[in-house]
């Protein structure tokens, strides 16, 4: 896994301490390790693009339906600049973790710079 790939995630809620239930596509920022722990630091991705109000918040970052099937989702989406989360790459967080890889969903590098 490398900045700018989609991935599947058991990202964290706010209210609980640990993975959360259920994989969710996020975009990687970053990848290192620190002493003996690998980790990413991933931006939370939703579906729901609706918003209240006159313009997008400036933490939601989209990806138009085009820009999104081209990245291989089915609709678009934004991702949200305001949940980020440094993650421990562990099969309980990245479900599709085996011998050291993670499967992706999309790439785009460029994305990356607009969310850091």
């Amino acid at each position: 896994m490398k900045a700018g790939d989609y991935v599947r995630c058991n990202f964290p809620f706010r209210e609980i301490a640990g993975p959360g239930p259920s994989p969710h596509i996020v975009l990687c920022l970053a990848v290192g390790r620190i002493q003996d722990e690998d980790f990413a630091v991933v931006a939370y991705t939703t579906t729901r693009v609706s918003f209240e109000g006159e313009r997008r918040p400036r933490q939601h970052l989209l990806a138009n339906e085009q820009r999104a099937v081209a990245l291989g989702q089915s609709k678009a989406f934004h991702a949200d600049a305001s949940r980020v989360a440094r993650l421990p790459l562990t099969q309980e967080y990245f479900p599709d973790l085996h011998n050291g890889q993670i499967a992706t969903f999309g790439h785009d590098p460029a994305f990356v710079d607009k969310v850091a």
